[in-house]
């Protein structure tokens, strides 16, 4: 019986041929694997067979990609895949992605949830300690939501964590599950360095390019920054 397709698109070209030798001295895949270091292979190769599973990088991704027959296709963050090389370079290709307004530097959001469900909360430690020891970040904010594998590890490695809170019943009872929650699998820390906030609530009518720019200065902007000098103090 032949297997389905699992195809490997990754610019980095070690990698991506790492990565399929790995798979393949892996027992009991139910793939078989293929490697592709550039798009246009990979267009060709889908063109004349049948991909049931894509993981590919986000440069790698495009629309001749996606007008393929693919069963289903992940989009993987580069700087995770580069903290898994363990190569040491981390940081220089972090400072490739980053993105900065004014004297905010941020890593731009993966396009959905799925690019990052599933990552191990080991690689989300090696990522925050590289960026940590390796970096001059005077402040590291995360933004973790319910997308991330192992949420109690993450925010054990936090100092402080704000909670945005909303006050109706639903809200309150969901507060209080994830409270038990944390109880239950023994993180008390998390619940000491937690800080309840209620945030403003930021609208407008600003158009996509320009949003995050918005955002730096809007109310939630300024109500952040206050944070920041609190914690300073």
């Amino acid at each position: 019986m032949k297997k389905n397709i699992f195809a490997v698109c990754d610019l980095e070209v070690d990698y991506a041929l790492n990565f399929m030798d790995y798979l393949n001295h892996k027992k009991n895949i139910p793939f078989e694997i293929q490697a592709f270091t550039n798009v246009e292979s990979l267009i060709a190769y889908g063109k004349m067979n049948h991909i049931e599973l894509l993981l590919i990088s986000q440069k790698a991704m495009c629309r001749q990609v996606q007008e393929l027959e693919i069963g289903k296709i992940v989009i993987l963050s580069e700087l995770l895949y580069f903290v898994r090389q363990e190569n040491g370079n981390l940081i220089y290709k972090m400072n490739s992605m980053v993105q900065t307004i004014n004297n905010l530097d941020f890593i731009p959001p993966v396009r959905t949830p799925e690019d990052i469900r599933g990552t191990a909360w080991e690689d989300w430690e090696k990522l925050i300690q590289e960026i940590v020891l390796h970096s001059n970040y005077e402040f590291v904010i995360l933004d973790i939501g319910g997308a991330v594998d192992g949420t109690f590890q993450v925010l054990d490695m936090c100092r402080r964590i704000y909670m945005p809170v909303l006050s109706d019943p639903v809200s309150i009872s969901k507060i209080a599950q994830f409270e038990n929650l944390i109880r239950i699998w023994d993180y008390p820390q998390i619940l000491t360095r937690t800080v309840k906030v209620r945030p403003p609530f930021h609208g407008g009518n600003v158009a996509p390019e320009n949003y995050i720019e918005g955002l730096l200065w809007s109310e939630l902007g300024d109500y952040v920054r206050e944070i920041l000098r609190k914690e300073k103090e």
